[in-house]
């Protein structure tokens, strides 16, 4: 099982501290070059929204602690009492959902963020991956083009369908030098998924995973529209 320190109160679920950066000091991030993927601007209304929020979910944290909830420090879960939301939300809130560069829409940083920072959760229904080849041929079938399955490892093959119910996470794209990955986690004897920093990821620039498709000689392939350099062409390799 993979884990994932809580910190004490004042840093990040990747170990960072707390953002204490203000608004002006966080636009001028935006205007570093990118070493990734641009893309919307970041607008001082989208900066003055997520310190708000941090500021909260920083009250709640602390109120929390007051009334008996303490994390602590040494614990290794990453799912601690009310922590497992408090993580999910804590930079969530820093993203983005915006039209991309690459392909439709897609998720993007509001700030810097550090490598290895818990991001986000990828939400949707568990399915076993028999019922993920129907579904799809259903969606298909009814004309639904945009389709989102992640596939899962728990002894037998599960996959996460989050076609008609899921989250921002859904809308990441492919790229062939990602800056995200996903960690598998074992929640009450449910697997979740989260997807983390893989670097540096620099404020105003687009979230990006490597799909890993597998190649299937009977299906076309599918194109790769990434344009970073050593690009593979294709999605599926």
């Amino acid at each position: 099982m993979t884990t994932e320190v809580i910190n004490d109160e004042g840093r990040g679920p990747g170990g960072e501290p707390a953002s204490t950066e203000t608004e002006e000091e966080i636009l001028q991030e935006a205007e570093i070059d990118l070493t990734g993927v641009p893309c919307s601007e970041i607008t001082a209304e989208d900066v003055a929204g997520a310190i708000k929020k941090e500021n909260e979910l920083r009250e709640r944290r602390l109120e929390a602690r007051y009334n008996g909830a303490r994390i602590v420090p040494t614990v290794r879960l990453i799912v601690f009492l009310y922590a497992y939301k408090y993580l999910v939300f804590l930079w969530e809130h820093w993203l983005k959902l915006a039209r991309s560069t690459i392909h439709g829409r897609c998720v993007f940083a509001i700030k810097s963020i550090l490598k290895n920072t818990c991001l986000i959760e990828y939400v949707g229904t568990f399915i076993h991956q028999t019922e993920a080849d129907r579904k799809e041929k259903q969606y298909r079938e009814a004309g639904i083009t945009s389709i989102y399955f992640f596939a899962v490892s728990n002894g037998v093959v599960i996959d996460i369908d989050a076609t008609k119910f899921g989250n921002n996470a859904r809308y990441i794209n492919h790229a062939c030098r990602a800056n995200v990955y996903s960690k598998e986690y074992d929640v009450d004897g449910q697997k979740k998924i989260f997807f983390h920093a893989k670097r540096n990821i620099q404020a105003g620039e687009e979230l990006t995973i490597d799909y890993n498709f597998e190649y299937d000689p009977l299906q076309q392939r599918i194109p790769c529209k990434c344009g970073l350099p050593g690009c593979r062409k294709y999605l599926d390799l």
